[in-house]
């Protein structure tokens, strides 16, 4: 589950929440919706929130690598993501039109989690 001490940055738009700012000493970490780290971290709380604004829906809408428990890393893309979980499924899959196979591989991960880079 996100931290309850990380602030949700919200889209200026429609004011959905797509990244999380953490205070780290005198420093804000950018977060995205999973977790990740978007940038280093900048004593300036607007610089972390532009950070988010143009990275954070661009990165969970590409692929990712994700680390399996028996060693290699496997392409996959976020199917669903929420404060508490982020679903993913296979990159090759991604390509295909429509609502996925139910039978498409899919895994469900706690975030924030450290398991998801984006490539």
């Amino acid at each position: 589950m996100i931290p309850a001490d990380w602030v949700p940055h919200r889209r200026s738009g429609d004011r959905e929440t797509i990244g999380y700012l953490e205070m780290v000493g005198d420093d804000v970490v950018p977060r995205g919706l999973i977790g990740n780290s978007l940038a280093d971290p900048t004593p300036d709380w607007d610089e972390a929130a532009a950070v988010i604004d143009e990275l954070s829906m661009r990165q969970l809408g590409g692929t990712w690598l994700l680390t399996t428990d028996d060693g290699p890393e496997q392409r996959v893309v976020v199917l669903e993501v929420d404060p508490t979980r982020v679903v993913v499924g296979e990159a090759a899959n991604a390509q295909v039109v429509g609502r996925p196979d139910e039978d498409a591989w899919r895994l469900e991960i706690e975030v924030p989690t450290g398991r998801l880079r984006p490539v």
